[in-house]
């Protein structure tokens, strides 16, 4: 309700970390850190959120960050899932 008050008397919302990107409803109300207030597009939320992946083959961990959620491979030839 608070987004579409502030667009209809005109205003806009922009990505708290890349203050470049208009937020969207789904980014206004979805992307929302409350430990500060922040909001976030959905290329620099996924970029804050770090990925964990386990591979269910060989038992290979870690982690990884981008702006874009794809696929990885492992390093003995599986696709991870990141999570």
């Amino acid at each position: 309700m608070e987004y579409w008050e502030g667009i209809n008397q005109g205003d806009y919302y922009l990505c708290d970390r890349c203050n470049v990107a208009k937020l969207s409803e789904y980014e206004y109300e979805g992307n929302h850190n409350p430990d500060n207030g922040n909001r976030y597009c959905t290329e620099c939320a996924n970029w804050i959120i770090l990925k964990h992946y386990k591979c269910e083959s060989c038992g290979n961990s870690g982690s990884h960050r981008s702006e874009r959620i794809l696929p990885m491979n492992c390093q003995c030839g599986e696709t991870l899932c990141l999570r």
